[in-house]
């Protein structure tokens, strides 16, 4: 794999993407772009773009459909403040 993008979404429809990139040690990082979400925000994974190192793609949805396959059953983020 090259790079992820990770969709998620609020129950107010507010949208984070988030694009993923491998590091050395064999896990993906990315920042949140924008402003600093508050501890209440609580958001849901709705699509994932996998990109591999020759530009093949493979997406992952909520449910599978025309668009992408179903997301997998554990996927797990963690999200923390700074930057490596």
């Amino acid at each position: 794999m090259d790079t992820i993008r990770a969709r998620f979404e609020n129950d107010e429809k507010r949208v984070i993407t988030v694009t993923l990139r491998e590091k050395e040690d064999g896990w993906f990082s990315g920042d949140i772009p924008g402003g600093k979400l508050t501890r209440w925000d609580q958001f849901h994974l709705v699509r994932l773009v996998v990109t591999d190192r020759a530009g093949n793609q493979r997406a992952y949805q909520q449910q599978a459909g025309l668009r992408g396959e179903a997301l997998p059953q554990q996927v797990s983020f963690t999200v923390r403040e700074g930057k490596d």
